[in-house]
């Protein structure tokens, strides 16, 4: 039985080097216990005398083999789905005037120019509550509004 167990895993090793995030091995205990571990964490399977070990970076476990009921991969579904994030836009009013208009929360808006230096912003709110940045005090040159950390936009005013 020994000997079985270490050629199959031998055999599984390439798979385990390939998995994806959504495979799992499951280790079955005869008390009840089932342990999994995500093969993209890439455990170390072995076997030695009557000890199973699966040992990964974060963790180590280790099974007397009488103790075991069965292990086996399997891969698994998610339920988690991609969230899709709007990105805000910027809509020209004209030459003194954008709106940046976005549906979620925009906490921060900056305006630096092309050399790095954060600009002063002046801003107001339209009638739908969207943020107008008065341009008229800066000269031509090309500038970045940054909005939330999270989006940066290439301004060149003419």
């Amino acid at each position: 039985m020994k000997r079985s167990l270490v050629f199959l895993s031998i055999l599984l090793l390439p798979l385990m080097s390939m998995a994806e995030v959504d495979n799992i091995l499951i280790v079955e205990t005869n008390d009840g216990v089932t342990i999994s571990f995500a093969l993209a964490e890439k455990p170390e399977i072995s076997f030695e005398g009557k000890v199973m070990s699966v040992i990964t970076e974060k963790d180590s476990q280790y099974f007397e083999i009488s103790k075991i009921s069965k292990w086996y991969f399997e891969q698994v579904t998610s339920d988690i789905q991609t969230i899709k994030k709007e990105q805000p836009s910027i809509k020209v009013v004209d030459n003194d005037n954008i709106i940046v208009d976005s549906s979620s929360s925009l906490s921060k808006i900056r305006l630096y120019s092309i050399d790095g230096k954060e600009q002063s912003l002046k801003v107001s709110y339209s009638d739908d509550k969207k943020p107008v940045i008065n341009l008229s005090g800066l000269p031509k040159g090309i500038y970045v509004i940054s909005i939330n950390k999270q989006q940066s936009i290439k301004l060149y005013r003419k």
